[in-house]
C-alpha cells in the first residue's frame, strides 16, 4: 500500500444522510448527488452502498457518461443527468433508462424524436432557469409551449422538475426566496396542464437551512460527504467527512531554530 492513501467511511455517509433527512417534512424523497466520482469518494462504490442500504430513492450525476457507468456496474435506482442531453447521448440515455434533463424546447424536441425514432420510452425532468443562469427554461410561454408538446407524445413522461438555489449559504434569504417563488409559478403552470411531476429545489444548503422548501425530494450533493456548503456554520449540524487522508511518517529532524 502506497504511504499516502484516502480511506472512504461509508457509515459517515449514513450520519451525514440521516441528519440531512432529518430536516425534512415526512414523506420527502431523498436524492443522492454522485458526481465527479462521488465527489472523489467513488461513484460505483457510493452508489452500491446508497441502494443497498436504502439511503437514497434517487441519484444523479453530472454527465450521461457517469449515469452508463453506474448502469453498467448494476446500480437500479433511478438516474437524473443534470446536464444538458447532448444529441449523441440520447439514445444509450433511452435505451438504459436514465433520466435526462431537459432545458429547451430544442432539446423536447430532440429527445422525443430520438425516443420514437429507436422505440424507447423517454422519462426526464425539466429544467428551470430561476436566476442562475446555468441551463433550464426562463420564458413562461417557453415552458407553455413545450407542456402542451408533450400532450400527444405518449412516450415521453414529464417525472419531474427541478431548479438550482444560486446563493442558499447566504444568511440573506431574499434572493432564494426570489427563485423559490419563480419556481412555484413553473410549477403551478405544469399542474394546471395536468402533470403532477416530482418537484426539487433544495440543495446541500437549502435542505440545512430552509427545510420549508423541500417539495417533494431534495438534493443533497457536498454535506453527504460531511462537508458543509461554504459559508455555513460547522457547529449548527454534526455532519462527518467521508474521506480521511493519511500517510506514513518518512523521516523526523530536530532543527535548531
Amino acid at each position: 500500500m502506497r504511504s499516502t492513501r484516502a480511506e472512504i467511511h461509508l457509515e459517515n455517509l449514513r450520519h451525514n444522510i440521516s441528519v440531512l433527512k432529518a430536516q425534512l417534512p415526512a414523506g420527502t424523497k431523498f436524492l443522492g448527488v454522485i458526481k465527479a466520482n462521488a465527489y472523489g469518494h467513488g461513484i460505483l462504490e457510493t452508489a452500491t452502498y446508497m441502494e443497498q442500504n436504502g439511503l437514497a430513492d434517487h441519484l444523479a450525476v453530472a454527465i450521461a457518461e457517469e449515469a452508463f457507468l453506474l448502469r453498467n456496474g448494476g446500480i437500479r435506482l433511478p438516474i437524473l443527468v443534470l446536464g444538458p442531453a447532448f444529441p449523441d447521448t440520447m439514445d444509450e440515455i433511452l435505451q438504459k433508462g436514465v433520466t435526462a434533463t431537459i432545458a429547451s424546447m430544442e432539446e423536447l424536441e430532440a429527445f422525443h424524436a430520438r425516443a420514437e425514432a429507436i422505440g424507447q420510452e423517454g422519462h426526464f425532468h425539466f429544467k428551470i432557469d430561476t436566476g442562475m443562469n446555468r441551463i433550464g427554461f426562463r420564458s413562461y410561454e417557453c415552458f407553455q409551449k413545450a407542456l402542451d408538446f408533450l400532450k400527444a407524445k405518449p412516450n415521453l413522461y414529464f417525472d419531474g422538475i427541478f431548479t438550482h438555489f444560486a446563493v442558499a449559504e447566504r444568511d440573506d434569504k431574499s434572493f432564494t426566496l426570489q427563485q423559490s417563488e419563480r419556481f412555484d409559478s413553473f410549477l403551478q403552470l405544469a399542474k394546471d396542464a395536468g402533470f403532477a411531476p416530482t418537484a426539487h429545489v433544495c440543495n446541500s444548503a437549502g435542505t440545512l437551512d430552509m427545510p420549508q422548501l423541500a417539495h417533494d425530494m431534495v438534493r443533497g450533493g457536498i454535506a453527504l460527504y460531511g462537508y458543509h456548503p461554504v459559508g455555513h456554520p460547522v457547529d449548527r449540524v454534526d455532519l462527518k467527512p467521508v474521506m480521511a487522508l493519511k500517510t506514513r511518517i518518512s523521516h523526523l529532524k530536530e532543527i535548531q531554530p
